[in-house]
């Protein structure tokens, strides 16, 4: 069922035996894993099932060393999560990622690719697609092959026919009797217990004022990158700031993917397309790409890197204004960033009238594509504006696990009375020397198949955050900040992604992540809270219930 908590008929207190954080991807996958069982789950979040400016305001971040745009642009606070403003790409992590590299400092997976292959498949079934190897061993033989050259390998993503999760997911979740999706609930402090080893409950309170308490046998934050962090930290632990913050770990090694935009010159626009078009087959949307080989990372000492073509071209000062202007009246149709938008766009009335009449804009204006707007590039759908504009490869870097790349709690006080996240990412040598060497691999693999070639005139990039900011962005992909190690001083999760400490607390999402890849995280996150979910099916021992059972919330007492 789906209730609303500013509702005066909803309970102000829930007991339940699983508690899931967060109604997006992992949210919404968790809960439907528990779908007609015993066990009572209620899913908290903290939007409506439409955007609202006021509770998308509640991710206001300050952005600190490379700004992270995406913090703010790239969530959504909305029944179904990011999945409400995401194109559905599926792409698992590579074999190596998991491994231990000798040149990334904390890499490592306490879990192995072998290990989460089965919930690949199970994540991929959930988001409607087939079982794919999503590299040469599965290419289609439909799809041309991009060409190679010494140190590249291809790979291809899938994408899901309806990426938004709460639509998909909807009339399953509100059909189970066991489930509830309770809305504008917003998750503000954990409360635990005196020694700080479990869980009592949670307070959850709307932005309407009202308040109440949730109780339940298990937890789970799904959350994302910054938010989970932010509420560990908000919430009292046991001699220390935060919970499970004993060794000063939540919140720290911030990463997102470095996204660099490079533009395709001189191009064979018939083979490129060709090449590197995203296209359909057996109603299956397949997208080409070209990655570093295991050998080319090891020898230059490089981290993940990969890289796809888009069609796209330079912002228009209005069309910037426009966008702005959009993300502004989310906010408050009132705010000064609203009216300073508006009257640059108008300064611009030719760019303004080519900018509304745009499909991609106007696609831009209801979905915020905050990754192509990091990109400083707009970035247009290939199925809607075929050979249109400029080319461009996007160049993916993961980002190196750093201490000193986290989430901190600002002294400011979002409109729910929590302190707003400082987000402060950082960068170095090794993503953006990777970017730079990637890059001018694929402009002699351009040059020698007479293709086109790169304008490599970027590089090498600005060491200077400020200046660097300028010119990369992120993929709206933010991980790590609760990493997993089966070591409490070297990760806030263990391997089942249980909190180290705190017996019925878990993490799922990419803030587990301990290094992130190059890939897109989502159907890394889903095979982990998939994962996770078979253990707390054994757990609470959920089996299915009996016909006629009657498995709804019940509103508990006040103390």
């Amino acid at each position: 069922m789906i209730l609303d908590f500013v509702s005066g008929e909803t309970p102000a207190e829930f007991a339940s035996d699983l508690c899931l954080i967060g109604a997006g991807a992992v949210g919404i996958a968790m809960g439907l894993e528990f779908a007609g069982t015993r066990s009572r789950v209620l899913v908290l979040e903290g939007g409506g099932e439409r955007s609202e400016p006021d509770t998308q305001r509640l991710y206001d971040s300050e952005l600190r060393g490379l700004r992270c745009t995406t913090a703010v642009s790239g969530r959504a606070r909305i029944f179904g999560g990011t999945t409400t403003m995401w194109a559905g790409q599926a792409l698992p992590l590579d074999d190596g990622d998991f491994e231990r590299r000798e040149w990334v400092d904390h890499s490592g997976w306490p879990v192995s690719l072998a290990q989460l292959l089965s919930y690949y498949r199970r994540a991929e079934r959930l988001m409607g697609l087939p079982e794919a190897f999503y590299d040469e061993r599965g290419w289609p033989a439909a799809l041309p092959r991009p060409p190679l050259i010494e140190g590249t390998r291809r790979r291809f993503s899938t994408f899901t026919a309806t990426p938004n999760f709460a639509a998909a997911h909807r009339a399953a979740l509100a059909a189970a009797d066991n489930l509830t999706v309770l809305l504008h609930a917003n998750a503000t402090r954990l409360v635990m217990s005196g020694d700080g080893s479990r869980v009592d409950g949670i307070e959850i309170r709307s932005l309407a004022g009202r308040t109440g308490r949730v109780r339940a046998r298990r937890y789970v934050i799904c959350c994302g990158g910054v938010e989970t962090p932010r509420l560990l930290l908000a919430s009292n632990g046991q001699g220390c700031r935060g919970v499970a913050n004993e060794h000063d770990l939540v919140g720290r090694f911030f990463q997102e993917h470095v996204n660099v935009g490079v533009p395709v010159l001189a191009a064979d626009r018939r083979r490129m397309a060709r090449l590197f078009h995203g296209r359909r087959l057996a109603g299956v949307r397949y997208y080409a790409k070209l990655t570093a080989s295991v050998e080319l990372q090891q020898r230059e000492r490089l981290v993940n890197v990969g890289s796809h073509v888009n069609y796209a071209r330079v912002e228009t000062v209005a069309e910037r204004a426009v966008k702005e202007l959009g993300g502004a009246l989310r906010r408050d149709w009132r705010d000064a960033d609203a009216r300073r938008a508006l009257a640059a766009a108008l300064r611009h009335p030719g760019q303004l009238a080519s900018a509304c009449c745009g499909r991609a804009m106007v696609r831009h204006a209801r979905s915020l594509d905050a990754a192509c707007a990091a990109l400083r590039v707009r970035q247009v759908p290939l199925y809607a504006l075929q050979g249109f504009g400029a080319m461009y490869v996007c160049v993916q870097t993961e980002t190196v696990p750093r201490r000193v790349s986290r989430v901190t709690l600002d002294r400011r006080a979002d409109s729910l009375g929590m302190a707003r996240p400082i987000v402060d990412w950082r960068v170095g040598e090794a993503e953006l020397r990777t970017a730079e060497v990637f890059a001018r691999r694929l402009d002699a693999l351009l040059r020698r198949h007479g293709l086109g070639y790169l304008d490599l005139s970027s590089f090498p990039l600005s060491r200077d955050l400020d200046r660097l900011s300028e010119r990369v962005g992120g993929g709206c992909h933010h991980m790590g900040t609760t990493r997993m190690s089966n070591n409490p001083r070297t990760g806030v999760v263990d391997r089942d992604c249980r909190v180290h400490g705190v017996q019925n607390l878990f993490v799922a999402g990419s803030a587990v992540f301990p290094t992130s890849g190059w890939s897109n995280p989502t159907l890394t996150l889903l095979a982990l809270g998939l994962r996770l979910a078979d253990r707390l099916r054994r757990e609470l021992g959920a089996s299915p219930p009996v016909v006629g059972l009657s498995c709804e919330h019940q509103a508990v007492a006040h103390r």
